[in-house]
């Protein structure tokens, strides 16, 4: 029997809004967004203390997070913790990850996998079949 999930699938509507590329949570880069393979990268790119040359107090903050990342392999809960001293800190934005979303969205809404859930609910199979297919709909026209 799988384990069922917290996460209420009337919520996950509001995904589409999440998937909107004028996302305000977003760092606006020129014309064009710059992609990042991890929150790692984009932390070690932005956290460079040269990028704050005019500004003593975030230049040395920045030196602190950018010496962290380098030196050792970070858990998820320690990347975390870096990504809201940068955040809180040094003013940086972190650029969304619509890929990162939309794998994950992928996995979690495969109606596959609420056919295991005991009891079996037919209203919950259903709900994730519509957002799976209107995932894997994004997914063909952005990522292939």
């Amino acid at each position: 029997m799988a384990k069922e999930d917290n996460i209420r699938f009337e919520n996950m509507m509001d995904f589409k809004n999440i998937l909107r590329e004028d996302d305000s949570s977003t760092e606006n880069v020129e014309a064009e967004e710059k992609g990042y393979d991890s929150l790692y990268y984009e932390l070690l790119e932005k956290c460079i203390p040269n990028n704050f040359p005019s500004n003593d107090d975030k230049f040395y903050i920045a030196n602190e997070i950018y010496a962290q990342l380098k030196q050792k392999e970070l858990t998820n809960e320690q990347l975390m913790q870096l990504r809201d001293a940068a955040i809180e800190r040094l003013g940086v934005r972190i650029s969304f990850q619509r890929k990162e979303l939309y794998d994950y969205l992928e996995k979690y809404l495969n109606p596959a996998e609420y056919t295991k859930i005991e009891p079996y609910d037919a209203e919950r199979v259903s709900l994730a079949g519509r957002l799976y297919s209107k995932i894997k709909v994004i997914g063909c026209n952005e990522y292939s």
